[in-house]
Parts: C-alpha cells; sequence; structure tokens
C-alpha cells in the first residue's frame, strides 16, 4: 500500500533500506561519526542492534548483492540510516490516572550530504512508521491494547517523537513537513554544545 508520504516524496529506485545487522553496524557507526556532532558508545551500538524489527534501518544507494560479499559492501556503503526505541510515558490526561502510553523515539536519523536530495531520510522513517503500524495492527487483532501494566511489549504505540535543535530550522521544517507537529522546547538539551548548552524542540507524530 502506498502511503501518504510515498506519495508525497517517491522514493528512489537505488535506495535500498537493510535492518541493521552484526554485519553492517560498522557502517552505521561510520555514518554517524561522519554526519551527528554526538558520539555513540559501543553499549549505545549494541543496544540498538536488539531494538524490535523494524526500528533500526540502513539505507544503502546502488545494486548490492545479497551474498557475503554484498554484506561487506552493504557496510561500506552505508548513506543514510535510524534508530527508533519504544518508550513508555504517562498519559497526560489527569482522569487516566497512572496510565502509561507507549511512544516510538527517533534516537538517531543520518543521511550523508551528498545522497540529501534522494529522499533517503524519508524513506528511512516512512520504513519504521511503517514498522510501528504492522505492530500495532497485531496487538489491536490480538485484543492486547487496553492493558494498564507496564509492559512495553503489550501496547499500541500511540505516536513517534523526535528532538530537535532549535537552531536547526532546515531540520524542524523537514518534520514539519512530514507531519510531525512543534510540541514543547527542552532547555539545554544538548550539553555538550558549546559556548553553552543547546535547547531543543519536541516534534511529535500522532499514529492513532
Amino acid at each position: 500500500m502506498t502511503t501518504e508520504l510515498q506519495k508525497a516524496f517517491p522514493p528512489h529506485p537505488k535506495i535500498q533500506l537493510h535492518p541493521l545487522t552484526a554485519e553492517n553496524v560498522s557502517g552505521f557507526r561510520m555514518l554517524n561519526n561522519t554526519v551527528l556532532q554526538s558520539k555513540y558508545s559501543d553499549r549505545w551500538y549494541k543496544d540498538a542492534l536488539a531494538l524490535a524489527p523494524g526500528l533500526a534501518q540502513i539505507a544503502t544507494f546502488g545494486d548490492i548483492e545479497e551474498d557475503k560479499v554484498g554484506k561487506t559492501q552493504a557496510s561500506q556503503n552505508v548513506v543514510g540510516a535510524i534508530s527508533c526505541k519504544y518508550v513508555l510515558e504517562p498519559a497526560v490526561a489527569l482522569e487516566e490516572g497512572n496510565v502509561m502510553r507507549r511512544k516510538a523515539y527517533i534516537m538517531s536519523l543520518a543521511v550523508l550530504a551528498p545522497f540529501r536530495m534522494y529522499g533517503i531520510a524519508t524513506r528511512l522513517v516512512e520504513a519504521v512508521i511503517a514498522s510501528i503500524m504492522a505492530a500495532n495492527r497485531v496487538l489491536a487483532e490480538n485484543e492486547q491494547g487496553t492493558h494498564d501494566e507496564l509492559d512495553g511489549d503489550s501496547r499500541i504505540v500511540e505516536e513517534v517523537y523526535v528532538h530537535a535543535w532549535t537552531g536547526s530550522q532546515d531540520a524542524i521544517e523537514w518534520y514539519l513537513n512530514r507531519g510531525f507537529k512543534q510540541t514543547n522546547v527542552v532547555q539545554g538539551y544538548y550539553r555538550t554544545m558549546r559556548p553553552k548548552p543547546g535547547d531543543a524542540v519536541i516534534l511529535s507524530l500522532k499514529l492513532v
């Protein structure tokens, strides 16, 4: 099924998405080190490999054979990647008491500069959302989406959200153009920024 994002931003035929694996995680690390200011630890990458299916994906550009040589090539040819995790947060409405809501948080999203005109970031976000919606449908069919206990695996994911630096208007507008809504501002969120910590805006996309 073609989604609204795919209609607005059709994918390039040479972009291929792959799940994050032990074979291509080195390419994921190299991409993040090149594009992002944050440097993630070995533990962070180990945890990324253990994320729920579909929540960590890489993008390659070109034709790659699925053999041992191809796996090496895929690791070296990573041009984009995304990682996302599930989190539980208290419901906003007071009448709901202690009910926790399940959300998906985009931890990292990066694309090499020469490939940013090909819709790779959009394709990665779309793929993660598709995986989440598929899991939501399974939960709904099994009538497991209304549980109140703190069991992250038994909840419908209600929204996807991300932090963006307030000084990066291009990034903020990128998310807004893809249906995200600007909510709160977190003062001093980027603590390692110099000469002073940077503020972040929270951008959220409702799924249900």
